[in-house]
């Protein structure tokens, strides 16, 4: 995986050095390398880290998925089982064919009219009980698999789904609330796809790694209820401008979400094969590499980007020097302005000013190549502060406006990688020297 602007964003040694390192995170978690570490098919028998199945048991095998690395996913399954497919439909984020699976071009993070379609395509498959159904499941499956209840228009849950973007609240927040309104999600697809056996490869973007919320739990049980997903909309005062028949259907407490011990749960198998700690790693070995003393501070964050920010450049300043610290998790940004943003660029633009001068660079991206239309992220030091004043950009105007995109483009300073095929949420790195 390689970025492709290094030739514009690698002015200094410290920077090649730092992309060098961020291309060999998302590098680790691309899905066909995560599958082919954790999914083998030896003489018939399909091995699932520590789980074996044997195709034999099995009439049919169909393929389902849905999120941002899922089509790749789908790719590297059809290489390994090929004709022993039935048939399979995966939502993501391209349109295309691969042997019997059909790839249809779900929205994210807005759903779309395709992502209904796609979901109701996965449960025109009729299973029997000697049948295996493989879920490919990754960040983004949320809004690609998208299929309300009765009564909840798709204008509606669009309409949902761009409110709680704006308004600041967590993935695990905002998805309490998708399970509640969604036909598939919180163990609801897995009820549909019975009596099949159900086994799920997950490539998870969620801190934590909780099955039940990486792409809104479609195969896991759920703990959330109703009660909680009215809670949050009042938390975040959203209660007079979210769409009725969303209100109304939470109101009715009807078909709860599929809970822990439930009997459908007994032929389901959910597996993560990759997380943000698997990028993290590959970082930390290349960094060691160049010769600096790499540690993991985290792979959890979490919370406002700007107190995030103020946080990681108060680690990275009083490290010691030749130092690698390297992060994970994603962050949340409150709307307020009306620019064009991206939490990693917010949260660098947010922290300039703690490293002017200093001997620091920063990287921060999303490892799906998109914190904002075709950016990955961007990449500052201490000469960024100087180069914003000299280019007359004003970074507290920019910030009050979240409007860090724009800032960055001026700066020359985004990086871009294109769509990596795959999700596990964010990663930074900075480098002390």
């Amino acid at each position: 995986m390689k970025i492709k602007n290094l030739k514009d964003i690698g002015k200094t040694e410290d920077r090649k050095i730092a992309i060098s390192i961020i291309e060999k995170g998302i590098e680790s978690v691309l899905p066909e390398n995560v599958i082919n570490n954790n999914v083998k098919l030896e003489s018939g028998i399909l091995k699932i880290q520590d789980k074996e199945f044997n195709l034999e048991d099995y009439n049919k095998i169909f393929i389902i998925g849905f999120g941002k690395a899922s089509y790749q996913m789908a790719e590297s399954i059809n290489n390994l089982l090929g004709d022993k497919i039935e048939k399979g439909y995966v939502n993501s984020n391209i349109n295309k064919k691969i042997g019997k699976i059909e790839v249809i071009e779900a929205g994210h993070p807005i759903p779309n009219k395709k992502g209904m379609e796609g979901a109701k395509n996965i449960l025109s498959i009729k299973t029997g009980k000697k049948d295996l159904v493989i879920c490919l499941i990754s960040g983004g499956g949320s809004s690609m698999l998208a299929l309300p209840e009765e009564g909840i228009t798709l204008e509606d849950l669009q309409s949902m789904n761009d409110i709680f973007v704006k308004a600041g609240s967590t993935i695990q927040e905002t998805n309490t609330v998708r399970k509640h309104i969604s036909q598939v999600k919180g163990g609801k697809l897995a009820a549909k796809l019975q009596p099949a056996t159900i086994i799920s490869l997950i490539i998870s973007d969620v801190v934590g790694d909780d099955l039940s919320v990486i792409a809104s739990g479609p195969t896991s049980a759920d703990k959330t209820t109703f009660k909680e997903s009215i809670e949050i909309i009042e938390k975040y005062g959203l209660t007079e401008i979210l769409p009725s028949s969303i209100l109304e259907h939470l109101k009715t407490g009807l078909e709860e979400t599929i809970k822990e011990g439930d009997e459908i749960l007994e032929n389901v198998h959910n597996f993560i094969i990759a997380n943000n700690r698997v990028a993290l790693d590959a970082m930390k070995k290349e960094a060691e590499k160049h010769g600096l003393k790499a540690e993991i501070i985290t792979s959890s964050l979490e919370g406002d980007v700007i107190q995030v920010g103020r946080y990681i450049a108060n680690e990275i300043t009083n490290a010691e020097s030749d130092k690698a610290l390297i992060f994970g998790g994603e962050t949340t940004v409150t709307v307020k302005g009306t620019g064009t943003g991206g939490r990693n660029q917010e949260l660098l633009l947010s922290i300039i000013e703690n490293i002017k001068n200093q001997d620091v660079t920063i990287a921060a991206i999303g490892t799906d190549g998109i914190d904002f239309f075709e950016v990955a992220g961007a990449i500052i030091d201490g000469e960024s502060y100087q180069k914003s004043a000299e280019l007359e950009l004003n970074i507290t105007e920019y910030l009050n406006n979240n409007d860090s995109y724009n800032f960055f483009k001026k700066m020359n300073d985004q990086i871009i990688t294109g769509h990596t095929g795959t999700n596990v949420g964010d990663i930074i790195l900075g480098v002390k020297r």
